[in-house]
């Protein structure tokens, strides 16, 4: 049975990581994974087959950003600290599907705004490279559509646009703005029903939740819409599972909670709280197998 599986850290004074899967009906207890410690959320994405990419911040100065491999429960395989990469956000992952085997990382430099990314293969890394232009306050968010790896990031302190580039492998796009689209925290992209989907929070004093598409080929994203009356004090985080879009997301403040609602095509379901989970961060959502 396929799981849309979970993975975040605990609350403030909590830097342990958790996972939590859900089945469609209900989500399991959550379960602590020692190895992993983190100062923000952890990055959780489809790797190859059914295998799962999983990095996160280091709490210790430099804050290296580490990385893994999950092939199923009590099946890890641990790649160590990356190359070159340091940061004071949480990094970003996502498998590049016309490269089959190898996955892109982004992050936000530590001591400065810039973004960096590399590749890795499933033994080495690529060294580190900035994405030019680019300069976030906050973690980026990467996903792969039509054979491109789409970059998406909150400005720099002070400026709340959110900006989008593609990869296709040899070079960047140049960034673009996207209009109308502002936020305090990190976006968070997916693909979904032949499409990229990305939702995030509102701008300053605004902790609504919105979202806009982007079609197969298109150009230019659809209109912004509220997701609800679902509110939240960071980014939230947002995936396709059993053909409806799934979206997890930390509550307001010191509501710790974390809450998930889905979208059928046609509008989007009332919220539900995801039982005995909490979390000072944002979560990390992956699809998974384990009976593959």
């Amino acid at each position: 049975m396929t799981l849309l599986s979970m993975l975040f850290k605990g609350i403030p004074g909590d830097e342990r990581v958790h996972q939590s899967d859900f089945d469609g009906s209900g989500w399991s207890p959550p379960l602590v994974i020692p190895q992993i410690v983190s100062g923000s959320h952890p990055v959780w994405t489809r790797y190859y087959d059914q295998t799962l990419f999983v990095a996160w911040r280091d709490v210790a100065a430099p804050h290296a950003v580490h990385a893994a491999r999950y092939d199923g429960p009590n099946d890890w395989a641990w790649l160590g600290a990356v190359p070159g990469a340091t940061t004071g956000t949480a990094p970003a992952a996502a498998a590049m599907s016309w490269l089959p085997g190898r996955v892109l990382l982004a992050w936000r430099a530590d001591g400065n705004t810039g973004i960096h990314v590399a590749t890795f293969d499933s033994l080495h890394w690529s060294a580190a490279t900035a994405v030019p232009g680019a300069a976030s306050s906050h973690a980026p968010a990467v996903a792969c559509f039509e054979s491109k790896i789409h970059l998406a990031w909150k400005g720099i302190a002070g400026d709340h646009n959110v900006y989008h580039a593609t990869y296709g492998g040899s070079s960047w796009s140049s960034l673009q703005q996207l209009p109308g689209i502002l936020t305090t925290s990190q976006p968070a992209l997916t693909t979904y029903a032949s499409g990229l989907a990305m939702a995030w929070k509102g701008q300053e004093g605004d902790p609504a939740i919105y979202w806009a598409t982007l079609g197969a080929g298109g150009a230019t994203w659809s209109p912004v819409a509220r997701i609800g009356d679902f509110e939240t004090g960071t980014g939230p985080s947002i995936l396709e599972f059993g053909d409806r879009l799934h979206l997890v997301w930390k509550g307001v403040g010191e509501d710790h909670a974390l809450y998930m609602a889905n979208f059928d095509g046609a509008f989007w379901w009332r919220r539900h709280l995801i039982p005995g989970v909490a979390s000072s961060s944002s979560a990390a959502l992956a699809e998974f197998d384990p009976a593959f």
